[in-house]
């Protein structure tokens, strides 16, 4: 073998190994958020899943060969896995008004319609998504102010925009602090952090406070903070020479945005790139299986792992269980089933008018929460007589109870027993006493020698 030849060999195993390691390693590192469980019609479970991987990108191709649920520790089977493309984003825009922001020389009309370009644009979709406004500005104090209030109607935040005059303040704005305002009201709309896209749009002409000595310590600070919540903040910088340019890179970087410089003559296609990205992070799923336990109480899911992770979002339940009733309707209870039997043509054989009694039972669920049967037996006097196949769903049970072994003249009293398990595993019997009376008639007397007269 020629040394090129194992070379090529060496190197193609080397990739194999790294995929495989790259491909375990993205699977491992990925973050799982369950809401909306449903367990209405237990033992059917239903949720709604978010996955993203290290950089808080929305996670799209899993299903049943990738992911693995588990409830309280076991995992579960039937399990079903639908991506869905139409996730809610919530957009929270902070903009920067301190003293020296001057949106007049970057153009009004530009400041605004890089913001409508999220309705125009066609990324918003109403009644879906969230918008929100805020504004740092410093004219008596330094603070953050709502601009316009949390809002899923696209023309609010095109009609907020058409008439606001991007005002600068007479001091200086700590622009981070803005950021971080706006962190804390995605956390108010989003209370379980994570389950949904949620990003921040930072405008701002360059950071005026902290200095540009400090300032990077704090975006790094206020960017982590971000990325801790699953938020992610994009910068649209308007200064045209990008002054200060190094903390707003790190503020995006840290929480996993983007950093773009704005210019009035490619504000549109930085913005359009911006909202593009944002999104196409849309990607979850609904989730469906069936409930392996039995066990009433508090019911814990999580995904890949039966112990909770440390991080994301577990789903939960209450549930309370019984087992399933039984109702005899066929026959009543104490009733009396005869057995006449007929002696045949040559006065010795007998036959019985009754060989099987029809025995049926309607099954209930007093916890309200129908499930499938696993067996359903019959038995008289603690003997078996006849055993189902139960359908999906079937409640009505008809079994045939043999009765020809009952031949004993008179009556005798019989105990009949159904036992029931359901899909998990709980059991339920119930008792019908009733009674068998044998009916033989007296032996029929032998014909004698036919006389005939003389």
């Amino acid at each position: 073998m020629s040394k090129l030849l194992r070379t090529a060999r060496l190197l193609l195993l080397f990739l194999l190994v790294w995929v495989a390691t790259a491909t375990a390693t993205a699977q491992t590192g990925l973050t799982y958020f369950i809401t909306q469980v449903d367990s209405s019609i237990f033992p059917e479970v239903h949720f709604t899943l978010r996955a993203v991987d290290l950089g808080n990108k929305a996670v799209e191709g899993l299903n049943p060969s990738n992911l693995a649920v588990y409830e309280n520790g076991e995992q579960v089977s039937d399990l079903e896995i639908t991506p869905q493309s139409d996730g809610p984003i919530t957009y929270l825009f902070v903009i920067d008004q301190g003293r020296n922001s001057n949106y007049q020389n970057f153009g009004l009309n530009n400041a605004r319609l890089a913001i409508t370009t999220l309705v125009s644009g066609g990324y918003f979709v109403d009644g879906r998504d969230t918008v929100q406004v805020l504004g740092r500005q410093n004219v008596n104090s330094d603070q953050t102010v709502t601009l316009l209030p949390p809002t899923q109607t696209a023309t609010d935040l095109s009609t907020w925009a058409a008439n606001f005059n991007f005002g600068r303040g007479s001091g200086a704005t700590k622009g981070l602090l803005g950021v971080e305002d706006g962190v804390r009201r995605i956390q108010e709309l989003i209370p379980v952090a994570g389950s949904r896209t949620a990003a921040i749009l930072f405008i701002t002409r360059y950071i005026e406070d902290p200095s540009a000595t400090v300032a990077p310590t704090a975006a790094q600070n206020t960017g982590d903070a971000a990325a801790s919540n699953y938020i992610s903040v994009h910068v649209l910088q308007t200064d045209s020479n990008q002054v200060n340019k190094a903390a707003l890179e790190i503020l995006a970087s840290a929480s996993h945005g983007q950093y773009a410089a704005m210019r009035s003559n490619n504000y549109q296609s930085v913005v359009t790139s911006v909202y593009q990205a944002i999104a196409a992070q849309r990607a979850y799923y609904t989730v469906t299986y069936r409930s392996p336990g039995a066990d009433s109480g508090q019911r814990q899911i999580t995904i890949n792992t039966p112990e909770r992770p440390s991080e994301g979002a577990i789903g939960s339940y209450e549930i309370t269980l019984q087992p399933p009733s039984i109702a005899f309707i066929e026959p009543v209870p104490n009733s009396t089933i005869r057995r006449e039997a007929e002696f045949g043509a040559d006065g010795t054989s007998m036959t019985f008018d009754t060989s099987r009694v029809r025995v049926i039972a309607e099954v209930g669920w007093p916890d309200g929460f129908a499930r499938n049967l696993e067996s359903a037996q019959l038995f008289a006097n603690g003997n078996e007589e006849d055993s189902l196949q139960v359908a999906a769903g079937q409640t009505l049970l008809e079994f045939e109870w043999d009765v020809t072994d009952n031949i004993t003249q008179g009556v005798s009293s019989v105990t009949l027993e159904l036992r029931l398990a359901d899909e998990l595993g709980m059991l339920a019997q119930a008792e019908l006493p009733v009674n068998i009376e044998v009916i033989i008639p007296a032996t029929p007397t032998p014909a004698g020698p036919r006389v005939t007269p003389s």
